[in-house]
């Protein structure tokens, strides 16, 4: 019966056959086979109807209302859902990947620990990924690693004026000086490279530092976040250009425009690139006097001076290890990561 055929003249059975021969025998046709129904362990998680930043105070609903709960990002502020926040630094499997360009994913990526063991951290702070954060490798990096991390379409025209070898990034183990191990050095380009606003002509390396802003072929903004040689710092992000740089503690800042000797504040000078090459409005920056605060931040807590009848700004606690620091047209927020913070 297996066969359907038999075994004494080797005539096929038809089914009909096969059914009376089962019934003259007593045998029982094929069980079907049994399924197992899946389990489900889990519960879908509550979505709110709506929620309110913490920081710019917007009610959000609707495609702001899951940005929010699903990317942690206010899409009206740079601020970040602290119940996202505490899921990406206590996870119970490793969430955050670099793609093969370079840049880091996962969700608020740039508060995590993304450098690797041969890579540098940077902040993006011009164009539509001002704010974000990408790794460049150590060594000779030019317009193909440029390109294979700022992907959008805008930064074409820009990415045109970087060299195919137009820097070098080197861990220097014998420096052990103000702005630590890690140097950089044009490679000749065409369009050059500047470091906290001057132009490299050195031969040699130039230490970078924490902080430091590095612009390549007079477009492409950058500013170290950290490498290898550095912890995750406290940074300080400009709400209105987005532009974003990491300080140390105990480190005062100047949030105003110009420094002591009547130069533009490097922060200051990223911002009004980035407002003027978004089409926003870089007169915004007047808002801000000349000598206008000064920040220091003591983890966890952060101390304002305000200059001599200078406008005094309005800083909140947003009880998430950020602060938001508000004048009339600029404000900045600044965010003490959670292992950095004392007492």
């Amino acid at each position: 019966m297996l066969l359907n055929a038999c075994q004494g003249c080797g005539d096929p059975l038809f089914p009909e056959d096969v059914e009376k021969l089962r019934n003259l025998l007593g045998v029982s046709g094929p069980a079907p086979p049994e399924v197992e129904q899946p389990v489900i362990v889990t519960e879908p998680e509550d979505v709110p109807d709506s929620a309110e930043c913490p920081e710019c105070f917007t009610p959000l609903i609707g495609d702001d209302l899951e940005t929010w709960v699903t990317l942690g990002t206010c899409n009206f502020c740079p601020a970040t859902n602290p119940h996202q926040l505490m899921q990406a630094v206590q996870p119970s499997h490793p969430t955050t990947a670099l793609e093969p360009s370079g840049r880091v994913v996962g969700s608020n990526s740039e508060q995590l620990d993304q450098h690797t063991p041969d890579g540098v951290s940077f902040f993006i702070n011009n164009g539509p990924m001002a704010g974000e954060t990408v790794n460049l490798p150590l060594g000779v990096s030019g317009r193909k690693d440029l390109s294979s991390i700022l992907t959008d379409p805008w930064y074409e025209p820009h990415l045109g004026r970087i060299s195919g070898e137009h820097f070098e990034l080197t861990d220097d183990s014998e420096l052990d000086g103000e702005y630590g191990r890690l140097t950089v050095k044009d490679l000749g380009s065409t369009n050059g490279t500047w470091l906290r606003g001057e132009r490299l002509i050195s031969t040699s390396g130039v230490p970078l530092g924490l902080g430091s802003d590095l612009n390549l072929g007079g477009n492409i903004q950058l500013s170290l976040t950290h490498s290898h040689s550095f912890d995750i710092a406290p940074t300080v992000q400009h709400i209105e250009s987005k532009v974003k740089f990491a300080v140390e503690d105990n480190t005062v800042v100047h949030l105003g425009r110009q420094t002591e000797s009547g130069q533009r504040e490097r922060w200051a000078e990223m911002a009004d690139l980035q407002l003027r090459s978004m089409g926003d409005d870089p007169d915004i920056l007047a808002y801000l006097s000349r000598r206008h605060f000064t920040l220091t931040i003591k983890s966890p807590e952060i101390e304002i001076e305000v200059f001599e009848g200078k406008e005094e700004p309005e800083v909140v606690d947003n009880s998430d290890g950020s602060f938001l620091i508000r004048t009339r047209k600029n404000g900045f927020i600044v965010t003490i990561f959670p292992h950095l913070q004392t007492g």
